[in-house]
């Protein structure tokens, strides 16, 4: 169950404000622009705040708010719950309101002060009421990281502070009733744990039951009633403490050497929030469907702990539904333009305004990249792509098939995908510059294909460079490459029999077949609509092969044999995504050329050989 749309009428500075919902989105605004009105009037709908008079818009008691939100996925026990109707019904209630897998929920306000009530319905042409109890039942977990992290914030109510309701997502987990546990020789289930429990409080309350009963009839007057207290449910619980422990300490001071993170200042909890977020995409491999509310990432963070918290979140959006508040021009550069959504105030009332890029990067003071030295760009999606392009570049230059003087023309610029604002930024610079100085300026562009087609991919990026003048890029200098991702181009025997030497090359060259095999599989199911297009990438993208899943994954999902995965494991232990620069400087050229990395070789070979030409004819 996922949201698609928010409508927000009369709360706090919003008169009426309307935004659509995919994976992810980042509000951008000036200070009090009512970014955080947004968010709490979301908490108010999934019931996580209640609403107080000071939430009613210019404090107008005549006109209590109203948010609406319209669901999509939502599966048919939900809707049974929702509508109050059995299946057969059901039917009937969907072709009588044109049901096509969208449903609108409303809710509204009565009251004044403290007797305001909640009241939810459904858009249909009854006006459904919904009960809040399923309404509970219902909406999907939010989680919500208010921009105020210090420990005034947490100290009030600890089990409902930012960090501890993030680690839920890692800590709050289902027992496993039938997981063994050993106690010295003795193995026991944990069923059988809450069985001896449960009998010993049973015993326990056996007697409590007589004690109260007896006092019971005695009020009664006589013995026609009898009271019975029994465990319903043994649940196992565990109660979590982050303590921080600074090394530096004296050892002598060692009762000093560690705090709760609940105390530390903004800073570290920033950071220990993208830690967590990134332990949570480690090891959840099923989609959780929760909605992550996120005020300000970037606070606090070095520009390079802000990009990669945006690139966390997008990661994290794959399966689940981000809404972050920004005044970050480096967040804002590494989202896409139909991710943003651009607030302002006019006359005390919270607007959205249209995605004018040219208004963003001005509202944020977004800047192109280091770009105005070179005349030559090439964009690349991301900081290993850079870094491999430019080993590459450099192995050519040695070898002598690139020209010294020509390799220093070109810049290489990660912008981290073609939909996103830096993109736009350095294009619309580029083309201000050719403008000025007389078409001087050329760009390329070379990207993964995400597992999609070629002719897909390069029409989004025709899309994203509308408007651009042709003179500084033309549609053959858009390289869509062959593979998924960069990692791909390393899953081939030839480049890891000879990083690896010590490995099997027999098995090392069975597994890599097998990889392919399977991708080239799920890919083409993929095509013909048969697994959707966010499952494909959680479970077969190509840096499941470097970086270790569990072996479960492996067995279940990847289908290897127990030989493969160990393998696998092996290469693994081996292999650092740092290092990519240094695989390549290692790798003798005659093998890059023979591998699957001979794609980017001829590309890059292509570029200069345009760049030679060009300073011929000048």
């Amino acid at each position: 169950m996922k949201i698609s749309e928010v409508e927000i009428k009369k709360f706090k500075s919003i008169d009426k404000l309307c935004f659509n919902l995919k994976e992810l989105i980042a509000v951008v605004g000036k200070n009090n622009y009512g970014k955080t009105a947004i968010f709490e009037a979301l908490l108010v709908f999934f019931k996580k705040r209640k609403l107080s008079e000071k939430d009613i818009h210019m404090y107008n008691s005549e006109k209590l708010p109203i948010i609406s939100v319209t669901f999509i996925d939502i599966e048919e026990i939900d809707l049974m719950l929702l509508t109050g109707l059995g299946y057969d019904h059901l039917e009937n209630w969907k072709k009588e309101n044109n049901y096509q897998g969208e449903l609108d929920i409303i809710l509204t306000f009565k009251g004044t002060g403290e007797k305001i009530k909640a009241h939810y319905n459904l858009k249909d042409h009854k006006s459904t009421a919904v009960s809040s109890k399923n309404m509970e039942d219902i909406l999907p977990a939010i989680k919500y990281v208010s921009s105020i992290r210090n420990p005034d914030d947490n100290t009030a109510n600890k089990n409902s502070s930012n960090l501890r309701q993030l680690m839920d997502l890692l800590v709050k987990e289902e027992e496993d009733e039938h997981e063994i546990l050993e106690f010295g020789k003795e193995k026991v289930k944990i069923s059988q744990i809450k069985k001896r429990l449960n009998e010993k409080e049973n015993s326990r309350l056996k007697s409590l039951s007589e004690e109260i009963t007896n006092n019971f009839q005695n009020l009664l007057g006589n013995k026609s009633l009898s009271l019975n207290i029994e465990v319903e449910k043994v649940n196992i619980t565990y109660s979590h403490e982050t303590k921080i422990t600074d090394h530096d300490i004296k050892p002598h001071m060692n009762e000093l050497a560690s705090f709760d993170i609940l105390s530390s200042g903004t800073g570290m909890q920033s950071l220990m929030i993208l830690s967590i977020l990134e332990a949570y995409i480690e090891h959840n491999e099923l989609e959780k469907d929760f909605i992550l509310i996120i005020e300000e990432p970037e606070v606090y963070l070095h520009p390079s702990l802000q990009r990669k918290m945006i690139n966390v979140l997008k990661q994290l959006s794959q399966t689940n539904q981000i809404l972050i508040s920004t005044h970050s021009p480096i967040v804002v550069g590494q989202v896409n333009l139909n991710e943003l959504v651009c607030i302002k105030k006019e006359y005390g009332k919270t607007i959205i305004m249209n995605n004018d890029p040219s208004f963003v990067i001005q509202e944020l003071g977004i800047q192109p990249d280091d770009i105005f030295q070179h005349t030559k760009i090439l964009f690349v999606e991301g900081p290993h792509d850079k870094i491999l392009i430019e080993s590459l570049i450099e192995k050519l230059e040695k070898s002598g098939e690139i020209d010294n003087t020509l390799k220093e023309q070109l810049q290489i610029v990660d912008v981290g995908g073609i939909k996103q604002m830096s993109f736009y930024a350095n294009t619309r610079v580029l083309q201000v510059m050719n403008h000025t100085h007389h078409d001087y300026y050329n760009f390329w562009m070379m990207v993964d294909s995400d597992g999609n087609s070629a002719e897909t991919v390069k029409r989004d990026i025709l899309q994203s460079v509308a408007g651009i003048s042709s003179s500084i890029y033309k549609e053959e200098n858009i390289f869509v490459l062959s593979e998924y991702a960069l990692e791909s181009y390393f899953i081939d025997e030839l480049i890891l029999n000879s990083l690896f030497k010590d490995l099997d090359s027999d098995k090392i060259e069975l597994v890599c077949s097998k990889y392919f095999a399977l991708y080239a599989e799920q890919k083409e199911k993929k095509r013909l609509g048969l697994i959707n297009k966010e499952h494909f990438k959680m479970k077969f993208k190509p840096k499941h092969f470097f970086y270790d899943k569990n072996e479960k994954f492996y067995t279940h999902t990847w289908k290897l044999q127990q030989d493969e995965i160990t393998i696998l494991k092996d290469i693994q232990s081996r292999w650092s995504g740092q290092n990519i620069d240094k695989y390549i400087e290692s790798l003798p050229l005659d093998t890059l050329r023979d591998s699957k990395m001979n794609e980017i070789i001829e590309l890059l070979l292509g570029i200069f050989e345009h760049i030679g030409m060009e300073k011929i004819e000048k």
